[in-house]
């Protein structure tokens, strides 16, 4: 076959060496110096991706974060504050709603620990309510 027919792409091309200069004879064969040889190029494999513009990269939910460590602290606000107010059982309440919303987060054990703790609250808060007002009915008389 001719090389117009069916021509072989060149894939590289290392030099060998370079023409004579005036007056140096060559070492070729017939009086041809070679110049150029054809050589293999190295075999690079990569790893195909697909990159789309619809897909944002994934990152950490960060203000579920904020929620799951914000219900630790309600949570043991609620707890604290029965001897304060009853009205530290808003800070329970808020606890579990926070800890809802940090189960999105990485630090799930956290948000579940606030969850916990801001029921514990809750419980504790109605409790001491229903003391104190048991309390309040005994010395009325009723």
């Amino acid at each position: 076959m001719s090389q117009s027919q069916n021509p072989e792409p060149i894939l590289g091309v290392e030099l060998v060496e370079t023409s004579p200069k005036p007056g140096e004879t060559s070492n070729g064969e017939n009086g041809e110096v070679p110049v150029a040889e054809v050589v293999e190029p190295e075999v690079v494999v990569a790893k195909p991706f697909v990159l789309t513009l619809n897909e944002p990269p994934p990152i950490p939910n960060v203000a579920a974060i904020g929620g799951a460590v914000a219900s630790c602290m309600l949570g043991t606000l609620s707890i604290i504050g029965i001897l304060i107010s009853p009205l530290s059982i808003i800070n329970g309440i808020l606890g579990v709603l926070f800890g809802m919303w940090g189960l999105y987060s990485p630090r799930k054990r956290l948000a579940f620990t606030g969850i916990c703790l801001g029921i514990t609250g809750v419980i504790l808060n109605i409790g001491k309510v229903l003391l104190d007002l048991t309390a309040v009915f005994e010395g009325m008389g009723l």
